[in-house]
């Protein structure tokens, strides 16, 4: 087999007939050149952007024809070769904007670059023309391959290790329209170690990033977190961790203290009365096993409403006394009745 293998091609090198290695049956390899049906993308640079030009691709060979190009977003442009034509040369032309260069042709050209052969484009798609290029009618630029990076709509997104960097599985933030100083915010976005992000917008065809100090720079997160994020207006992005608001799962009555660090979350619920008995208590918490040197406090949350109850001038000879904050603060350990009363 291995000897009837080498005949053969030892007969298509002597008979000068090409050979396809590797490519399976069935495969159709693109061609290195451009094509008809192909599209075709211009980044006009720095100087070709001045002005507010439209574009254009003269194409020519087999007839010759106009095609305007159309802007994806800061300056990249593209264009769909005609796939009823035979082109083999293109001319990317600057024009002025109150002509249009379909019609107008060259009449309306400000700068172009020289003739560039499809066939000059080999497997690329991009033709950028340098930042600091003429306006003459002889500038050059290189090719490269491209795939636009657009969002399915307007908006703020982050962007970074995770999305590579690209739109494409970005996260994308609230746009906020009546912040003064926020343009866009996302809060709780759960970070991984050490992912590096920025937040990137894309609005009427324009993208800016927002990085985070001065220098725009990456942010970094140095632990597993969730953090809010948000896109300013002064061009910068803004990171910081995610703090879980301090409210009860439901209205009520909670004991909280240096166990709780006097938040809801972990309190102790009070149990409520259905009316405030003969003593003013409006709620009650019976055999509260407290410890030596812990301090209390009661705190109400209904309706959004947020109220603390302090231990005013109760002094309890041998259980405790109230600080200098009006925690109550317990001497000795034990089992204690807890009541909260109307007045506060």
């Amino acid at each position: 087999m291995k000897k009837s293998l080498l005949i053969a091609s030892t007969l298509a090198m002597v008979l000068g007939v090409g050979v396809a290695v590797g490519a399976r049956q069935g495969q159709v390899a693109k061609a290195d050149a451009l094509d008809k049906g192909d599209t075709v993308y211009l980044k006009a640079g720095t100087n070709w952007m001045d002005y507010s030009g439209k574009f254009a691709v003269y194409m020519f060979g087999d007839g010759d024809g106009w095609c305007n190009m159309t802007k994806l977003y800061d300056d990249y442009f593209s264009a769909v070769i005609p796939s009823n034509k035979n082109y083999t040369t293109l001319i990317f032309v600057r024009s002025n904007p109150e002509m249009d260069p379909e019609v107008d042709h060259w009449d309306a050209r400000w700068s172009q670059t020289v003739n560039i052969t499809f066939e000059s484009a080999g497997a690329n798609n991009l033709y950028t023309i340098p930042n600091d290029a003429g306006t003459g009618n002889d500038v050059t630029g290189s090719w490269s391959s491209f795939t636009p990076d657009m969002p399915a709509e307007d908006g703020y997104y982050i962007v970074g290790t995770e999305s590579n960097w690209k739109f494409d599985g970005a996260t994308k933030l609230t746009t906020l329209n009546d912040d003064p100083s926020n343009y866009a915010k996302l809060e709780q976005y759960q970070a991984a170690k050490d992912e590096e992000f920025k937040v990137k917008s894309f609005i009427n065809k324009q993208t800016q990033w927002f990085g985070v100090g001065e220098n725009g720079d990456n942010y970094v997160a140095n632990s597993s977190k969730k953090v809010n994020v948000y896109a300013s207006k002064d061009g910068k992005l803004y990171v910081s961790d995610y703090v879980a608001p301090d409210v009860p799962a439901t209205d009520g009555y909670y004991l909280v203290g240096s166990k709780t660090n006097f938040k809801y979350n972990g309190a102790t619920s009070i149990p409520a009365l259905a009316e405030p008995d003969a003593h003013h208590n409006v709620a009650i918490l019976r055999g509260y096993p407290a410890t030596a040197g812990e301090k209390i406090k009661a705190r109400s949350y209904f309706s959004s409403v947020d109220t603390w109850f302090d231990s005013g001038d109760g002094t309890i000879a041998g259980v405790g006394a109230p600080d200098e904050d009006l925690n109550f603060v317990f001497t000795t350990a034990g089992s204690y009745d807890i009541f909260v009363q109307k007045n506060g």
